[in-house]
């Protein structure tokens, strides 16, 4: 994605997370659209006829002039409501409360502080305050009235925005800024800090040529990564946008790119309100992409008397004209003498930081704005961000290409943050020395409230696309497990096990690596669709695993990856390596050279607490040629809701596929409490058998004949397994009468993922490009897994390489005398873990 030559602009919008009515969210709603609107009205005029990189924050404006609002009347207040883009019938002041309420956050563990206050000064020697006008500033600001400190005022409100901005912005007002006519100052201040959610690394940062917009070419340092990032093109900007996270997942900086190198002033021209809001409302799944970033400070200082002007404000600067007669009680005629702003921001390999402090002072009523402040982070390595209302413009000073906005999403769900598409990966070039020209920057803070609903419940669209994605990927499992099971059974009477979760997750690993045929294949066969974020959702899932399981439950489900390769005779890509780690937790380990197969046999052993053993011969490395080995390794283990007691085990009749009888090992539990279900188009009926915790259950599809195994295996597909699994009846008291048994499967998979689709992997032209600049291909894909079924409970694992109980009811006879499917499932994320069938278990696995 090449940039151009540009002017950047920032922002930061705010998402409440509000669950109270209608009515609420469309008020919050309004201020939303109406901040935006004035935003980017007021930024038009900043940029309008001058060359300079801006940075201002609309949000600190916009209160500083609402605050101005409350006291206003006549024809000043019509012009403040219509700059200020005011909807009839809203109370923009309660908005704003709610706004400054929902912002206040401290969140040590992300790193992240925000903080909005308000203040007003004033001459308590000339100006008597109306007492509406000051209840309503403390009801709806929280501002007392605080006396200037003669012969000095300025001390005290620079110390007061010091104390908000944790001294991000000093020196505020210069010394005599308050003259002997100014009589009161209302100031708005803002400070925001936090850390990337994914970290620049400093090491890949360098130096590049940066071509100011004097034409002067110099050397900036360019930060780098290669990631997952959610890009969206907009047309009628002629630009894409850029989403890049903060730790705690509740704020993003977005940065607006022109396609082209002249494309910034149309670019401007076209950007509104409503365009901005779109823009940060639909933001697509996450991709891969390389992004180049510079570091950048910039900062500025300026009155915006003028630009407030051009907007419509008029009649509050004139002296004859204003009317801000609510605000006193001695008919003093107040107007706005200036509007002051102070901006400044830094964005480095681990944040930013960012601070606004806008002031309205009067000579009988004088009017400045916040200054904003992005600083660098501190010590810990935070991004701290101050803003109300600041912009900033700066001219030779290194900056990024682009359009920067911060977001903050407070019921954005963690989940939907790491969620990444499958879509072609694209090299994100924010900062181009070959092309930059003329660079113009832009930074425009923004604080906006923003809410979904659903019914009268406001909800978050963030978290209804992690559900989404959380079902579609349940689906994508099941889809290629029902497919995979159909190959593996095909043409045998076999006892099987496989894990379809397990082979899921080891191609998806080889999917971040793919790219054209190759890629298409593997989403075809792994059913996973290009905006799905399969990669970000599974990483959730597996992270689910080890930290949303019920320790009472004795329960163990554990998943690990992990990604071997022959350093001398492959190069890895930084981009899949990292992104292996990050979103799979497969760190990258080179072969052992003596004895390559004992490391990895050391990892699946310790991963599946021993049940598979010496998964790859001595010599098999070698043997086979294999220059990397993508690993997954699955551990289940649980209690039975309802055990069966050891001593009614004894040996009973089991007719076997082959229609022989053998004798095995049968439990018995007269006592289970168990799910039931007929389905009747597979002639057969699905009995449910609970773990502790009922998160997990082991599902057994029984056939209602011995010989009906097969003609139940042609019809289960995918869609019926979910539609069985997902419409369970209530639990219901049984007799329960089923075999012990263990299984133990290895296989081969290339001929039959080949079977099923995937063709372009195995052979010369297979693509993986994005794993490594040598050409390679998929030589073979290993598959083992065992399963224990007894009395106590089960226990499973495998390795790949590549409702209300009726006790009132009559009691339900269960016997488990012939052939059957079972299927350990998660009912919460929907994934079978495990599948397969039990077609003879007196053939039992060692």
């Amino acid at each position: 994605m090449a940039a151009s030559g540009l002017r950047t602009v920032f922002a930061l919008l705010l998402a409440l997370a509000l669950t109270d009515a209608i009515p609420r969210y469309r008020r919050a709603s309004s201020l939303s659209l109406s901040t935006s609107s004035f935003g980017a009205s007021l930024y038009k005029r900043l940029a309008s006829g001058n060359h300079d990189n801006i940075i201002y924050s609309p949000l600190s404006v916009y209160t500083a002039l609402t605050m101005t609002l409350l006291g206003a009347g006549g024809v000043t207040e019509t012009e403040l409501m219509t700059t200020l883009a005011v909807q009839p019938g809203q109370n923009v002041h309660s908005d704003i409360h709610t706004l400054m309420t929902s912002m206040t956050t401290n969140d040590p563990a992300a790193n992240l502080t925000l903080r909005m206050a308000n203040a007003l000064y004033y001459d308590a020697a000339k100006i008597a305050i109306s007492d509406s006008f000051a209840a309503s500033m403390s009801r709806y600001y929280g501002t007392g009235l605080q006396p200037f400190q003669r012969p000095n005022p300025e001390q005290a409100i620079n110390t007061w925005v010091e104390e908000v901005t944790q001294h991000a912005i000093t020196n505020f007002l210069q010394p005599g800024a308050i003259n002997d006519d100014t009589v009161l100052a209302l100031l708005n201040a803002l400070f925001f800090e936090a850390s990337w959610l994914s970290t620049f690394e400093p090491l890949h940062t360098r130096n590049a040529s940066f071509t100011t917009i004097s034409g002067a070419v110099k050397q900036v340092p360019l930060m780098s990564k290669t990631d997952s990032f959610s890009v969206k093109n907009v047309p009628e900007l002629d630009a894409r946008v850029l989403e890049l996270p903060y730790k705690g997942g509740d704020y993003s900086l977005f940065i607006i790119l022109p396609n082209t190198k002249t494309g910034l002033t149309a670019m401007e021209n076209k950007l509104t309100g409503q365009i901005l809001e779109s823009i940060f409302k639909s933001m697509p799944d996450e991709d891969l992409f390389e992004v180049f970033v510079p570091k950048f400070n910039l900062r500025n200082n300026q009155r915006l008397n003028e630009p407030l002007k051009s907007l419509g404000l008029h009649d509050m600067f004139d002296v004859v004209k204003a009317n801000l007669s609510a605000m006193e009680r001695g008919g003093l005629g107040l107007y706005v003498q200036m509007v002051l702003h102070e901006a400044m921001i830094e964005v480095t390999e681990t944040g930013s930081r960012a601070a606004a402090v806008t002031s309205v002072m009067s000579e009988s009523y004088s009017l400045v704005l916040h200054r904003v402040v992005v600083n660098k982070p501190g010590g810990r390595g935070r991004e701290t961000g101050f803003a109300t209302c600041a912009m900033s413009c700066v001219t030779n000073h290194p900056a990024p290409r682009g359009a920067y906005w911060y977001s903050h999403r407070q019921i954005r769900s963690a989940s939907d943050i790491y969620c990444e598409g499958v879509t072609d990966s694209i090299r994100l070039q924010l900062f181009s020395p070959a092309i930059m020209g003329v660079v113009r920057v832009v930074v425009a803070v923004l604080l906006l409230g923003v809410l979904l609903h659903s019914g009268c419940q406001v909800t978050s669209s963030r978290d209804a696309r992690h559900r989404t994605r959380a079902a579609l990927l349940s689906q994508s499992v099941t889809s290629f497990g029902a497919s995979l099971y159909l190959q593996l059974t095909s043409g045998n009477l076999d006892n099987l096990i496989f894990s379809p979760f397990s082979v899921f997750v080891a191609l998806a690993m080889t999917l971040l690596g793919a790219d054209g045929v190759t890629k298409r294949e593997l989403m075809t066969v792994l059913s996973v669709g290009p905006q799905q974020g399969v990669h970000h959702t599974l990483h959730n899932t597996i992270a689910s695993f080890q930290t949303g399981l019920d320790p009472e439950t004795n329960l163990t489900l554990r998943v690990a990856n992990a990604v071997y390769y022959d350093q001398f005779r492959i190069t890895v890509l930084p981009g899949f390596s990292q992104n292996i780690e990050r979103l799979y937790g497969g760190a990258l380990k080179p072969f052992e050279e003596q004895n390559p197969e004992a490391a990895i046999n050391s990892w699946v052993a310790e991963v599946t607490d021993g049940m598979i053993q010496n998964f790859l011969r001595p010599g098999y490395i070698a043997a086979s040629g294999s220059l990397l080995m993508l690993l997954n390794a699955v551990f289940f283990e649980g209690l039975w809701a309802s055990q069966f007691p050891p001593e009614f085990t004894h040996d009973s009749d089991f007719t076997t596929a082959t229609g022989t009888v053998v004798q095995v090992p049968r439990m018995y539990n007269s006592d289970a409490y168990i799910r039931l279900k007929n389905i009747e188009a597979l002639n057969a009926q699905v009995v449910e058998l609970p773990y502790k915790g009922d998160r997990f259950s082991l599902f057994l599809v029984l056939p209602n004949t011995w010989d009906g195994l097969m003609n139940l295996e042609r019809r289960l597909n995918g869609q019926m397994i979910t539609n069985i699994m997902n419409d369970m009846p209530g639990t219901v008291r049984a007799e329960l009468s089923l075999p012990k048994f263990r299984l133990k499967t290895r296989e081969k998979l290339k001929e039959h993922l080949q079977a099923i689709g995937l063709r372009s992997a195995f052979s010369n032209t297979a693509n993986f490009r994005r794993l490594s600049s040598s050409r390679v291909k998929i030589n073979t894909v290993i598959h083992e897994a065992v399963i224990e079924v007894n009395e106590s409970g089960s226990r499973a694992a495998a390795v790949t390489a590549a409702g209300p109980v009726n006790i009132t009811g009559p009691s339900h006879r269960v016997v488990v005398n012939k052939p059957f499917v079972f299927i350990l499932r998660d009912k919460i994320s929907g994934l079978n873990i495990f599948m397969g069938r039990v077609a003879d278990p007196s053939q039992q696995s060692p």
